[in-house]
């Protein structure tokens, strides 16, 4: 029963992608320059924020992972 609903599942998706009831959109990411620019403008404009968006763009943390870190969590001597 239950490889049955994942094989129907399966071609479910599989259908899906051929007939593009997906649209798949095309991603845009910043250069190194521009992310750079960005967190310049941030540095000045809003400091506080600065922290938040250089983890964000340099280790592709989520905003929710970076909301939940603790200083504990960080170890100096660790790397």
């Amino acid at each position: 029963m239950i490889k049955y609903q994942l094989n129907n599942r399966r071609e479910i998706y599989e259908r899906a992608f051929q007939e593009t009831w997906f649209q798949t959109v095309p991603l845009k990411t910043w250069t190194l320059e521009e992310a750079n620019l960005f967190l310049d403008e941030m540095k000045k404009d809003k400091p506080h924020y600065y922290l938040v968006y250089l983890l964000a763009i340099f280790t592709g943390m989520r905003r929710g992972e970076i909301l939940v870190l603790k200083w504990k969590y960080l170890s100096v001597r660790r790397g």
